[in-house]
């Protein structure tokens, strides 16, 4: 299950915190459809060099991706087109 806190556009913060507990021994692969206890913030935003940035904080490691404006829009249609496809699964 994923909350979604405090989104806003133009670089401020946009958290989004997983937080499932399962077992140990399940933990061998990750994959699309692994679940993890991890609470992570996602900060997306342009950057002053016209780049977009999605910056990942979580356990005190700190990744920031950049991604052309072309970049990002292709990402943001892939994201649209996994909600509808999660929509439909009901």
């Amino acid at each position: 299950m994923w909350l979604l806190q405090g989104f806003r556009a133009h670089g401020l913060p946009f958290v989004a915190r997983q937080s499932i507990a399962r077992p140990l021994e399940q933990e061998a692969v990750m994959g699309i459809n692994t679940e993890r206890d991890i609470e992570a913030n996602l900060q997306i935003g342009p950057t002053d060099q016209g780049m977009v940035r999605l910056f990942i904080e979580a356990d005190g490691l700190e990744i920031p991706m950049d991604f052309s404006p072309e970049e990002a829009e292709d990402i943001a249609s892939e994201i649209m087109a996994a909600a509808r496809a999660a929509k439909a699964k009901g």
